[in-house]
């Protein structure tokens, strides 16, 4: 019984390992610059920050500074929805739907990429077209974090956002 255990582990793990290979594929393809023009890239933060973090744009949207302040919000909301996914994955206990969680991500993933280059697309002036890429993908990145904070809510501490929820009120 055991060593079917622990065969089963050693699947899932190569399983994962399979998934991280494949998610490192995407991310050297996307990053690519062939004889495109270079494109302005989101890069993930490496510490865990909080909403309070985020920068508001808003004022700043009419002066030069409203790219590089987009950027860095999409980069922000970014960073908090893989911490976010980080602490689910380590919530989950079952190997498949971890592994179904991950999928699920990025398939999220690619479709905010494809939502957001869409908007950039349609929009004919280059530097605005980046600057509605970066804001939608802040907005996706934001709504995706509520979406995360309501998984986590539902199937994993439903106590702990109690606590949460009446200390906003």
């Amino acid at each position: 019984m055991k060593k079917i255990r622990r065969h089963k582990q050693s699947i899932s793990l190569l399983a994962i390992a399979g998934i991280m290979l494949i998610i490192a594929f995407f991310i050297s393809q996307q990053t690519r610059s062939g004889d495109e023009k270079p494109r302005q890239t989101v890069t993930s933060l490496t510490n865990n920050g909080t909403l309070s973090d985020l920068p508001d744009c808003a004022e700043r949207l009419s002066s030069g500074e409203g790219l590089a302040c987009y950027v860095e919000a999409a980069q922000v909301s970014e960073a908090l929805v893989l911490s976010s996914m980080d602490e689910l994955l380590a919530l989950e206990q079952d190997m498949d739907r971890r592994i179904e969680l991950m999928e699920a991500q990025i398939a999220w993933e690619d479709s905010r990429d494809a939502d957001c280059s869409f908007v950039r697309g349609a929009v004919t002036d280059d530097d605005n077209g980046v600057l509605q890429e970066m804001i939608c993908r802040k907005n996706h990145n934001l709504s995706r974090l509520e979406q995360l904070e309501q998984f986590r809510c539902e199937w994993y501490d439903p106590a702990g956002c109690e606590v949460e929820a009446s200390s906003q009120d």
